[in-house]
């Protein structure tokens, strides 16, 4: 394939001026995407490879149909790679704004990565050679695109890096970057781990998006990952914790998901905890609330616990991992630092006990959030729980079932722990009337599949070169 990308560089160059057919074609795209399709089937081949080119990097995730167009393998390949990678349309995102602070108790204070410390460079960058340098030539950038790719793939990573810091600065340099690094770790697993780390730290606003992809590029290299992790981060502790956690929770879905775990290696207790709210929503999905009308939770943890010993090696019918989060703990309120605090899904945050059947307790609430079904009686049954860390996890979730039952908030505004009563105060007085009230932070990004041409407003121009 980097033949056809070279000899793509070498033949093109975009010299286009306003009489040029390519020219102004995202803009109609937008206004008229049938037609624009129509425009690109009619090119010659050469300008075909161009204007697909164009339209991708204008308007990604919005080509994908398109795509069958391409003259080549290796420019279809391209488009449909671009059209896969959502967050090429959703832009980048602000790491850590608030910071993550240190906390009494273990854990996060936030749901989200903190902003990693530069790691100290572990080459030289080597300058690109084999593409044809030409004036805006979108050739040319996919040529850098894929000399880095293959560069990263062999784990050269000053040729790697400095291919794609030969492209122009903004969306498609950081593009550059994580691509790279993910290809990498994919390549080399845990070995590749601290240098693709480093390349994740110049892919801008897809930083930490980066760091993400490289967790589960590490799924297949399970008995090294955690060492790669704690070796690359050795000196940033927040960070390091807080990727391992990421790392166990994605791992966890994937293996009860595909049963595929490593038999050589035994999960970490952080694992089993990650496996308990997956058995806790799979327990509370098949059960109701006649089931165990005097003490739910006791009952149902005890189902949770029955399946753990075999948790690694039987198949379960997980909850698909994009079921809505209606319950987004993403950062302490005040005094919530003292409340151990794990990753949920990594998409937020649960409390956590290192007594395994208190844990299970908080896991079945947590799950109770997570599904369609209204369980009100795992509420109250948790807000008469013995231990404290559960009913401040039933008052948190208070907001979240808006059960209505005035009974239930009394009780948690009066209970003996102070830490429930001011979960209990904070989430009344930021509820507001006719809106679901976001316990502890802002609420979760909406998610979705990718939108289709003409399905929602063109944004105010191409994407950024």
């Amino acid at each position: 394939m980097l033949f056809l990308f070279l000899a793509a560089c070498a033949a093109f160059t975009d010299v286009r001026t306003a009489s040029d057919p390519l020219a102004g074609l995202a803009e109609r795209f937008a206004a008229d995407p049938e037609a624009a399709a129509l425009e690109v089937a009619a090119l010659p081949p050469a300008e075909r490879v161009v204007a697909l080119d164009v339209l991708t990097r204008a308007w990604p995730g919005r080509t994908q149909s398109l795509c069958a167009l391409a003259p080549t393998e290796a420019a279809e390949l391209h488009c449909s790679e671009v059209n896969g990678r959502p967050h090429l349309w959703t832009g980048p995102v602000t790491q850590d704004d608030p910071p993550h602070v240190p906390r009494a108790a273990a854990g996060p204070s936030r749901s989200v990565m903190p902003k990693a410390p530069t790691l100290p460079p572990a080459w030289t960058d080597a300058p690109p050679s084999g593409c044809a340098v030409g004036t805006a030539s979108f050739s040319r950038e996919e040529c850098l695109e894929e000399v880095a790719s293959t560069a990263s793939n062999g784990a050269d990573w000053a040729a790697a890096a400095g291919a794609c810091a030969a492209l122009s600065e903004g969306q498609w340099r950081d593009e550059c970057f994580f691509q790279a690094a993910e290809i990498g770790v994919r390549s080399h697993g845990a070995a590749g781990y601290p240098a693709a780390a480093r390349m994740c730290q110049r892919a801008g606003g897809f930083e930490s998006r980066c760091h993400a992809h490289l967790l589960l590029g590490l799924h297949g290299d399970v008995a090294g990952a955690a060492s790669a992790i704690e070796s690359a981060w050795a000196d940033h502790e927040l960070v390091r914790r807080y990727l391992l956690d990421e790392f166990w929770s994605g791992y966890v879905t994937q293996v009860l998901r595909d049963l595929a775990p490593d038999p050589a290696t035994e999960p970490p207790p952080i694992a089993m905890r990650h496996a308990r709210l997956e058995l806790a929503l799979v327990v509370v999905v098949a059960s109701s609330a006649e089931d165990d009308p005097a003490a739910p939770l006791d009952a149902l943890a005890t189902r949770v616990a029955g399946w753990e010993p075999t948790v690694w090696t039987s198949h379960h019918d997980i909850i698909p991992a994009d079921a809505p989060m209606r319950a987004n703990w993403s950062d302490d309120a005040p005094g919530e630092d003292t409340v151990p605090a794990m990753l949920l899904r990594a998409r937020s945050r649960r409390a956590w006990s290192e007594d395994a059947n208190v844990d299970r307790r908080i896991c079945l609430l947590e799950a109770a959030a997570i599904v369609p079904q209204a369980r009100t009686d795992l509420l109250r049954d948790g807000l008469d729980d013995e231990d404290a860390i559960v009913r401040w996890t039933a008052a948190r979730l208070l907001a979240v079932f808006d059960s209505g039952d005035a009974a239930l908030q009394a009780r948690a505004l009066s209970d003996p722990d102070a830490r429930v009563r001011a979960r209990a105060q904070f989430d009344a007085h930021r509820a507001s009337p006719g809106e679901p009230p976001t316990p502890g932070g802002q609420p979760p990004t909406p998610g979705g599949p990718p939108p289709t041409p003409g399905s929602h407003p063109a944004p105010p121009g191409p994407a950024p070169r």
